[in-house]
């Protein structure tokens, strides 16, 4: 699974307090990894100056190594390539 977001989690149909969603956030990441599912996620981070790195966003993550931090648009390429390219079984669903 790959997780894209700005990492600011703001507002959602339940709450907008950020630490209230990024508890949410993380029981459904516990719940992908119990299942056996590789999360991915892709922190894009465009602001300047750039917002901090979201602690919920490293810890979605399967492992460090599948947590990407995208400050500028010419790096997403490389970031999903890298992702393709893993050792991982990949689906791709529609």
């Amino acid at each position: 699974m790959i997780l894209l977001s700005d990492g600011l989690n703001t507002q959602n149909r339940y709450s907008n307090s950020a630490s209230q969603i990024d508890a949410r956030q993380k029981i459904l990441c516990d719940n992908a990894k119990a299942a056996g599912i590789t999360i991915y996620t892709v922190h894009v981070n465009t602001g300047s100056p750039p917002d901090p790195t979201p602690a919920v966003l490293q810890y979605c993550a399967s492992s460090p190594e599948n947590f990407f931090l995208v400050t500028a648009a010419s790096q997403t390429f490389a970031a999903f390539k890298s992702i393709g390219a893993s050792p991982s079984k990949l689906r791709v669903a529609r």
